[in-house]
C-alpha cells in the first residue's frame, strides 16, 4: 500500500497484521527468537516460485513424479540457470523413461559445471542412457 510494507498473516484469512502482532505469533510457533523487522518482502517471482514448489511437492505426494513434472517445467522456465532444478528434472525424467530429457539437462549441467554437485555421477548417469 503505496510504498508501505504490510505484514499479512496467511493462515488467517489474509488478516493485516502489526510487527508487535507478527512477532507474538512468531514467539508463539516458533523455538528460534524471530524478529519481524528482519523480514524481507518476497517479489512477485518469488512468490510464484513458492507456489509452484508447493504444487509439485502436493503433486508428487498425491499423484507421483509424472505429474509434477509440469511444474518444475515452469520454474526452470522462470529460472533457467537453477542448476538443483535440473538435476531434480533429469533424476525424474530418468526413473520415468524420459530419456531424453534427462540426457538434455545432464549434458546443460556438465556444460555449465554448477558449483556442488557431484559432475562425475552425472557423467556417470549421462553415460548410462
Amino acid at each position: 500500500q503505496g510504498g508501505k510494507v504490510a505484514l499479512i498473516d496467511v493462515f488467517n484469512s489474509g488478516k493485516q497484521l502489526t510487527f508487535d502482532e507478527a512477532d507474538a505469533l512468531a514467539l508463539q510457533y516458533q523455538v528460534n527468537n524471530v524478529s519481524s523487522e528482519y523480514m524481507a518482502s518476497a517479489t512477485k517471482r518469488d512468490i510464484i516460485i513458492r507456489m509452484l514448489s508447493n504444487l509439485r511437492y502436493f503433486t508428487r505426494s498425491n499423484s507421483g513424479l509424472r505429474d509434477s513434472l509440469p511444474y518444475l517445467d515452469l520454474m526452470i522456465a522462470i529460472d533457467e540457470e537453477d542448476a538443483g532444478l535440473r538435476l531434480e528434472r533429469a533424476t525424474i525424467c530418468l526413473r520415468i523413461g524420459r530419456r531424453d530429457m534427462a540426457r538434455s539437462d545432464f549434458e546443460w549441467l556438465l556444460e555449465r559445471r554448477p558449483e556442488g554437485l557431484q559432475l562425475d555421477r552425472i557423467r556417470e548417469a549421462l553415460r548410462s542412457l
